[in-house]
């Protein structure tokens, strides 16, 4: 019986084990023997469960060789098994068990919670007693037989046992004194030491030990009997029981001297700790009662897990290995013997037990070869490993030569197992050794390094102990279910409190694959050093060889400084081993309280060298992984602790470097401006600096206040770059027109001589002078981004005025660079003749050009597919960005190397952003092919791109609220950003498939699919302008639709991550971060993340949306697209370029940049690319804003990393959510600010945090997007929050007369009461839902719900929900429809609707089985189908119900086309009767004609709300008075002649002859519609005629109601559906007709009494609705308010999206 098991559970949701359990192993798959188990808490239950099941099996439970089976085993031979292995059965054992229960109560009367020590070896009789203590309710100590007689003893005093069960393993006397107290049995071992004085109340008693041999024979057959007259002993328990205490190393390795003893520490397990079972059905998935064979010993965590657990977890046998009673050895030959005669399915071993079979091979043992062939029989999951890692090698051996895996674990006694081999999982290359986390735990990885891969491990276990047990002092405060024990000892030390709760720490740093997820073992915590340039080197070898080999030094530790380029190495001399100037050594008696400063330094400096000498000799000659640190060290890189201080240690004496480095945090810094040159002595008074530093922080404020006071008073205009040098250019500037052309030049020249002197001493290679070109880019002579921050430093200080990085990507060559330094570059640089004039920018008319967004939707990192999950994403201040996913190839060519020392294929990228990271969205894999009209292989070939954008387009579509079938035929424009990547045709090319040539894989092929798909008639263009495409792509879309080349816009970004074939040309040229995210702006950028995703938007002319009421997102108020000119290479950011664009789009937006509040920068994380965009901002918005008001900015990349060419768009979509919202989200991994960058000019503000975004006088948000492409192309859009008018612009109100006022108040109030009137008239509204299938139905109507359930937590109005469910969704076969006035009521009706559909589907299953010939009952084919529509009515007797005179008043005040009609019957009936009102009282024949006209002007209201198709074929039936109006509907006779023979037929008896006058008078038509009569049992079609002969009949018989098993024999069995309309009730005998033949048909009632509150019409509507008719909903919902008389205001709103119907679409090879 196989489990599976959901590893996507956090366990930190739940709150008790078995919910835990349930989630883990029960959701996939339900298994009941799992479920009966994990409800099981005590040990009792645990037994008693597989009591019940086992008590009469004779299955075995115990396997072992005949000297292992003495009383009270009656062992017997078993056929699975070869002799001499015998075996007891479950019946016994159970039988003995209970007994020995009995016999423990009778003898030794244990006290519940009573600790017991067993020493023994692992054997049956062993685990016997283990059970029977703990229905006993005792707490068991195995102890090792391996354990000296005194720390035995120490034991029991530690944990206050009551006595010791032993067997031939202990040994305490000589050999004849032991057999005679074994034969005795019960016996005192006195205490070794004298009991101190808090002893003296042990459990155990003063005099000693009381023990109990328990192979005792007169014990054994005392059990044996009582099993045979069924004596039995319980105490139930409870699941918070401390059942069994193992020790840790330091209780078995304590030393004893004195009668003192070392520290040691127990473990106390719980019964629901003990017993869990989620550890063996992790490793036994698909067998839950496994044979385990018992090789580790019962006192270790792998045999108490997998021994003396197993019996009451899973119940299942165990094999007991070939062994001697009193053998507690290991003999490798013995146990592959035991393995392949017994063939367990569980072996749990230690890595050495697995080098001893490896001997046994490498000697060619002559039993290998059967031993070889016995292993490789054996289930794969078989050998499993504990205790410690297995060695690297042998595990790769086993594998290699057995063909089965290692099961390697992990663990520690305190918290279990965490890790294990997942074997089942591809093998990553290089990856043998790593494990998976237990799916139970929770893991925190605590960064020690720039690498966030790696990290100390913290587990969050829900079966966690709360700390180590020992025996209570007196007057200690303590909780604990067993007496006199504490539990909690060392609990903080344990524990650390992570997001409120507690995980056990580890101490050890483990790194995680980016690759599978899983993890390896790196080192213990605060070990390995991480160098800025991504070196990382283990101090560990060199911290322990120079404290071994170096008698001077006491400690020495090991630390970067603080630019994390140089290590420190701190030195805690041995100070007697000094030697001071006198050569005599340091007199450690002296008070280093008594040195003086002065005498501390000199007598460090002196230390400082000797130490350094002592080292460098260990370098010197020390193996190479010590040598590799004199490449780090020089005297300069030591520092000696202060005479008379400690190095921080850790409680348990090891080096504590965080705590070091917060003590010396100012050491370090000191120490870095002394290895750099920056000073040139130390100074260790670091106090007196401090106070320096203050003094000249105030001397610069008082400066800087001065200047500001000259400068408020001169208001000359500021126009270069940088504040320091704005009045030295102001003043070069007074003198430039007195120089002659000579002087400039020579100065120019001047300055080119500088640089080229600065560049010559960067790079040596740089030609002579003479040859040099002062043209070229600074390129060309190996100036790359190092080489530029090198460069701006040596220019810095050569001509004392600051440089930044942006400054040379401005000037890029020499000679520009040159007149930028002199101060003779252009002035105005940016001309007005850059602006075209092709587009209005006038503000008379700025509406013309403004563009709507009304729709959007999402595929972004972190499973982001919708507005909603975006937002919160950002609002949280989520990173995105994740280890790639498995089911990809990004992973390849991954290593944890510095740039510049990366191979070919290689790249240093530890994560990136992808979108399906979670496992709670569809994998790129997947898609709904049917949905989009694809065969199964033109789908295998869609490139994920390709189906990313065929969702999202469709879901932006239904964002915007338009149906997507309504764009047929239109001039709808498509404009898409993608490039020509071809790694999905790689992969199927690699996979032996052709693309069919319908897939168009090319980006062009997507372009014109979707316009294929929707049918459109406007622009279609792919466009690829790199990390610029998607913006380039808007902009374009927005230039079409303001020439008019569109109605309306598709605009789509997308990009796709599967290989990682680009990574490596990233990392080389340092675009992408090694260190996995985009630190934007921040002192630490290193570059971007890749990213994938897809955004498309939907938009449109701001004045359509208006006019169309919709849902609009934002409105874009102008966009710019252009290049960035010369500069220092073609990859190179250009202020240029980004200053000249920006102001176009300012200008085409007609806004001000004083009107720009935040700014959504292209920011990818580059220090000198987020440098220059944020320089050529100050051009643009210097001065603009305040410190009050600054100018807000952000980049989305350092949520989901960079998406390239869907980038422009993804921060368009955060900046309309955060419109929406009203808040700027958090810019995240920013700490300290870029030194490149200028914050102070506008002034800028970076968003830290999420901040509220003000809007000042009630005007809309103005926000500017920017993106630029890697070959220069730059976009800019400026976007606006949407207001709706009233909201922008709330008119004051004039000052008014004292009477108008007062009058106008009157007024008001009236207005006022007549709406609180209305309010309380709800009006229905119907909600339509639809899909494409069944399942996609159910899924999207609980959407729905979800939706209405909100809405009515809000008190929301339904009507805009409703009209947009109408009017904005394409209407697909499968169909729901509920009503309500308001959000409770509509999904109550929903939820009941969905309940009968559920039912309907599953009564379609069970009608399919029996009759396949029918079809489902809730599915409208695309071939013709046929419905009834039945009219049954009396003619006499007419009783009118109240609803339908409810139904004619609503119409005739909300519908045109029924008011119209309805009083148009009214005015024939006036002219052919007298005195005839539906207003008075009605008899028969006012009834009949009330009937009538209500029918006919509801048919002709009918013809306008339902949209003909060919597809349906009506038949209406008339019975009784029924049949007159089938006849009138189906045209057979018109309204007025119909009326004049129900004139007629007032009359008493019919006259054949009035009949016949009549029926010559009339116009007599032909039918344009079947209808069946009932009277004649005749169905006239289309063009047949009544005769008189008919009338007569029909008359004559109209009375009676008749034939109606007829018309169901007939044409019930070719129908789908029946409407049924009767307003007098003679609807039960039909129905009951209908339902007994014809099962199938489905029937629906015009008038039923249950929803007599609901319209008659909406009823109507929902019927046709559901049976697939299309609906005008444009009809429908632009009725007229009742008693207003004005048309209903309604907008479109966002709903929920289609649900997809995935399935799998991928290439899988062909030889598979």
């Amino acid at each position: 019986m196989a489990v599976n098991i959901n590893s996507d559970v956090d366990p930190r949701d739940y709150d008790n084990l078995y919910d835990l359990g349930e989630a883990l192993f029960l959701k996939n798959k339900y298994n009941q023997e799992v479920d009966d188990i994990l409800k099981t808490e005590t040990i009792y239950e645990k037994v008693k469960y597989y009591y019940d099941i086992k008590k009469d099996s004779n299955d075995p439970i115990f396997i072992a060789k005949p000297n292992l089976f003495g009383l009270p085993f009656k062992p017997e031979p078993h056929p699975d098994y070869p002799s001499p292995w015998l075996t007891v059965s479950y019946k016994q054992f159970y039988a003995l068990l209970k007994a020995l229960a009995y016999v423990l109560k009778k003898r030794f009367d244990l006290e519940p919670h009573s600790r017991v020590g067993i020493v023994s070896n692992a054997s049956p009789m062993n685990i016997l007693l283990i059970h029977a203590l703990w229905l006993n309710r005792c707490c068991v100590i195995e102890m090792s037989p391996k354990l000296s007689n005194n720390v035995k003893q120490f034991w029991v005093r530690m944990l206050d046992m009551k006595m010791i069960f032993y067997d031939y393993t202990l040994s305490i006397f000589n050999e004849e004194k032991q057999n005679e107290l074994n034969e005795k049995g019960e016996w005192i071992w006195e205490w070794e030491y004298p009991l101190k004085e808090d002893e003296y109340d042990l459990s155990a008693g003063f005099r000693g030990i009381p023990m109990f041999f328990m192979e005792n024979v007169e014990f054994c057959e005392e059990i044996y009997q009582c099993s045979l007259e069924g004596k039995s002993f319980v105490r139930p328990g409870h699941k918070d029981d401390i059942v069994l205490m193992l020790g840790t190393s330091s209780s078995s390795q304590a030393i004893i001297k004195n009668g003192h003893c070392s520290k040691m520490k127990f473990i106390p397990f719980k019964a629901i700790n003990c017993g869990h079972i989620f550890r063996h059905f992790l490793y036994n998935k698909d067998n839950l009662h496994p044979k385990v064979m018992v090789v580790a010993p019962l006192y270790h965590s792998l045999g108490a897990a997998w021994s003396t657990g197993q019996i009451i977890n899973t119940g299942s046998p165990l094999i007991f290995r070939t062994q001697k009673k009193y053998d507690i050895g290991f003999v490798p030959e013995v146990i592959l013997d035991d393995i392949i005669e017994t063939k367990p399915d569980v072996i749990p071993l230690f890595p050495f037990n697995y080098v001893e079979f490896k001997k046994l091979f490498d000697e060619n043992h002559p039993k290998c070869e059967i031993w070889e062939k016995g292993i490789r029989s054996l289930p794969k999951r078989c050998f499993l490993c504990g205790g410690a890692p297995p060695n690297y090698d042998v595990m790769c051996w086993f594998e290699k030569k057995f063909n089965i895996p290692i099961n390697n674990a992990c663990g520690a006694t305190e918290v279990g197992l965490f890790m294990y081999k997942d074997i089942d999982k591809p093998q990553v290359p290089g990856e043998i050794s790593y494990l998976s986390r237990c799916p139970w735990l929770h893991f925190h990885l605590e960064r020690v390094s720039d690498d966030p891969n790696e990290g100390e491990l913290y587990i969050y276990n829900p079966f966690k102990i709360q700390g180590y047990a020992t025996r209570a002092k007196k007057g200690e405060f303590y909780e604990s279910t067993l007496p006199k024990i504490r539990v909690d000892l060392e609990h903080d030390e344990l524990y650390k409190i992570i997001d409120g709760l507690e995980y056990y720490k580890t101490n050890d740093i483990w790194r995680r694959s980016p690759v599978s997820g899983d993890y390896g073992y790196v080192s213990r915590a605060d070990d390995v050093i991480n160098f800025c340039n991504g070196l990382k080197m283990n101090p560990l070898p060199f911290e322990s060889t120079v404290t071994y080999e170096c008698n001077d030094i006491k400690q020495c530790c090991l630390l970067l400084d603080d630019t994390q380029c140089e290590v420190v190495c701190f030195i805690e001399p041995e100070w007697s081993k000094i030697i001071m100037e006198d050569g005599k050594p340091f007199d450690t008696t002296i008070n280093p309280e008594s040195l003086s400063r002065e005498d501390q330094n000199k007598l460090k400096k002196i230390a400082q060298s000797q130490v350094w000498d002592s080292v460098y000799q260990v370098l010197s000659r020390s193996s190479q992984n010590i040598s590799n640190w004199a490449k780090q060290l020089t005297i300069h890189n030591i520092y000696v602790v202060d005479y008379g201080k400690r190095f921080p240690t850790t409680d348990k004496g090891s080096l504590s470097r965080r705590v070091a480095k917060l003590e010396y945090s100012e050491v370090l810094k000191k120490i870095s401006k002394l290895i750099n040159g920056e000073i040139d002595s130390f100074d260790e008074d670091i106090k007196e600096e401090e106070e320096e530093k203050e003094k000249e922080k105030e001397v610069i404020e008082n400066n800087n206040t001065k200047a500001k006071e000259i400068k408020t008073k001169d208001s000359t205009t500021q126009k270069e770059i940088s504040k320091e040098q704005e009045q030295e250019h102001e003043n070069e500037n007074k003198n430039k027109n007195k120089k002659s052309q000579k002087e400039i030049n020579e100065e120019i020249q001047e300055a080119i001589k500088l640089i080229y002197e600065a560049i010559k001493e960067i790079v040596p290679s740089t030609p002579e002078f003479e040859e040099f070109n002062i043209n070229a880019p600074f390129t060309i002579y190996s100036i790359d981004s190092i080489g530029t921050r090198k460069l701006t430093n040596i220019l810095g200080r050569r001509t004392g005025k600051p440089f930044t990085t942006s400054t040379l990507f401005n000037y890029g060559t020499t000679y520009d660079l040159a007149k930028y330094i002199t101060g003779y570059t252009d002035k105005d640089k940016f001309g007005k003749d850059l602006i075209p004039k092709s587009i209005v920018a006038n503000k008379k008319d700025i509406n013309s050009n403004k563009i709507a967004i009304i729709g959007m939707a999402l595929r972004l990192p972190g499973a982001i597919n919708n507005a909603k999950s975006f937002w919160m994403a950002l609002a949280k201040g989520k990173d995105c960005i994740s280890t790639p996913v498995k089911d990809r190839k990004l992973h390849l060519g991954y290593v944890n190397k510095p740039s510049h020392l990366l191979n070919e294929n290689e790249h240093n990228i530890p994560r990136c952003g992808c979108y399906d990271s979670r496992s709670n969205v569809a994998k790129p894999s997947e898609f709904d092919a049917e949905f989009f009209n694809c065969l199964p292989e033109e789908a295998m070939a869609l490139d994920p791109r390709h189906r990313w954008i065929l969702e999202t387009s469709w879901e932006a579509l239904e964002n915007s609220g338009i149906a997507p079938n309504s764009l047929e035929n239109t001039i709808t424009g498509v404009f898409l950003g993608i490039n020509d990547s071809h790694d999905y045709h790689d992969l199927m090319k690699e996979n032996g498939i052709t693309p069919p040539i319908a897939a168009h894989s090319t980006p062009s092929g997507i372009v014109g699919r979707l316009s294929y798909f929707y049918k459109l008639f406007g622009p279609s263009f792919t466009i690829d302008t790199a990390c610029s495409t998607g913006a380039s792509a808007l902009h374009s879309a927005c230039r079409s639709l303001q020439f008019g080349d569109c109605d309306l816009s598709i605009v789509s970004g997308v990009k796709y991550l599967y290989t990682s074939n680009d990574f490596h040309r990233t990392s080389i040229a340092r675009m992408t971060s090694p260190k996995g995210r985009c630190a934007t702006f921040d002192k630490d950028a290193d570059g971007f993340v890749p990213s994938e995703g897809c955004v498309t938007f939907i938009l449109k002319r701001y004045e359509d949306a208006i006019r169309d009421h919709d849902n609009i997102l934002s409105v874009i108020l102008g966009t710019s697209s252009g290049q960035s000119g010369i500069r220092q290479s073609i990859s190179a950011p250009s202020s240029d370029g980004q200053v000249i664009n920006l102001k176009r789009a300012l200008h085409f937006a007609g806004v001000d940049p004083s009107d720009i509040s935040f700014v959504e920068t292209h920011g990818t994380g580059t220090p000198l690319g987020d440098a220059i965009e944020v320089n050529a901002l100050n051009q643009v918005y210097k001065g603009t804003h305040t410190s009050e008001n600054p100018l807000i900015i952000g980049s989305v990349k350092t949520n989901i990393g960079h998406t390239t060419e869907v980038a422009g768009l993804a921060g368009v979509a955060k900046v309309i959510l955060s419109m929406q919202h009203k808040y700027i989200p958090k810019n995240l991994h920013f700490n300290t600010l870029n030194p490149e960058i200028d914050i102070e000019s506008i002034p800028i503000q970076i968003a830290t945090k999420t901040i509220p975004w003000e809007n000042k006088n009630n005007k809309p948000r103005i926000a500017q997007v920017s993106s630029f492409g890697l070959q220069g192309s730059i976009v800019h859009i400026i976007l606006q929050e949407y207001l709706p008018e009233k909201e922008q612009n709330e008119p004051k109100e004039p000052k008014e007369p004292k009477e108008q006022k007062e009058q106008n108040n009157e007024i008001e109030n009236m207005e006022n009461n007549k709406d609180s009137k209305d309010s309380k008239k709800e009006e229905d509204h119907i909600l339509t839902i639809s899909a494409k299938s069944p399942l996609a139905l159910l899924e999207l109507s609980n959407n729905y719900l979800n939706i209405l359930e909100s809405m009515e937590d809000n008190n929301e109005n339904i009507e805009n929900l409703c009209y947009t469910s109408n009017i904005g969704r394409q209407h697909f076969n499968y169909r729901i429809s509920a009503i309500g006035k308001n959000a409770n009521e509509l999904y109550e009706d929903l939820e009941q609707k969905i309940e009968t559909y559920e039912q309907q589907i599953e009564l379609s299953k069970q009608q399919q089985q029996q009759q396949q010939q029918q079809q489902q009952i809730s599915k409208n084919n695309h071939g013709l189908t046929q419905n009834l529509e039945v009219y049954i009515e009396n003619a006499k007797n007419i009783d009118i119900s109240p609803k339908i005179n409810e139904t004619v008043e609503k119409l005739v005040s909300t519908n045109n086309i029924f008011k119209q009609t309805f009083e148009n019957c009214e005015s024939e009936i006036q002219n052919i009767f007298e005195n005839i009102s539906f207003k008075e009282t009605m008899d028969d024949t006012v009834s009949q004609l009330y009937i009538l006209s209500f029918y006919y002007s509801l048919q002709q209201l009918n013809e306008s709300l339902i949209i003909k198709d060919n597809s349906s074929k009506i038949i209406y039936g008339g019975f009784g008075f029924g049949e007159l109006v089938s006849i009138v509907i189906g045209g057979g006779l018109n309204i007025t002649s119909a009326f004049t023979l129900i004139k007629l037929l007032s009359n008493d008896k019919i006259n054949e002859n009035e009949i016949s006058s009549w029926y010559n008078q009339q116009d007599i038509p032909k039918f344009q519609k079947s209808a069946y009569i009932s009277s004649l049992d005749k169905v006239f079609k289309n063009g047949d005629t009544l005769s008189q002969k008919d009338i007569l009949s029909i008359m004559e018989n109209i009375h009676e109601i008749k034939n109606i098993s007829s018309f169901i024999e007939n044409y019930g069995n070719k129908s789908n559906t029946m409407t049924l309309y009767s307003m007098t009730g003679h609807n039960e005998e039909i129905k009951k007709e209908s339902n007994s033949k014809y099962p199938n048909l489905s029937i629906t009632e015009f008038v039923v009494e249950s929803t007599t509150e609901k319209s008659l019409i909406n009823q109507f509507i929902m019927n046709e609705y559901n049976q697939g008719k299309t609906i005008n909903w444009d009809i429908y919902n632009s009725r007229f308010e009742n008693e207003e008389g004005h048309q209903k205001s309604l907008q479109k709103i966002e709903l929920p999206n289609y649900p997809f119907q995935r399935s799998t679409y991928w290439p899988i090879s062909l030889n598979n």
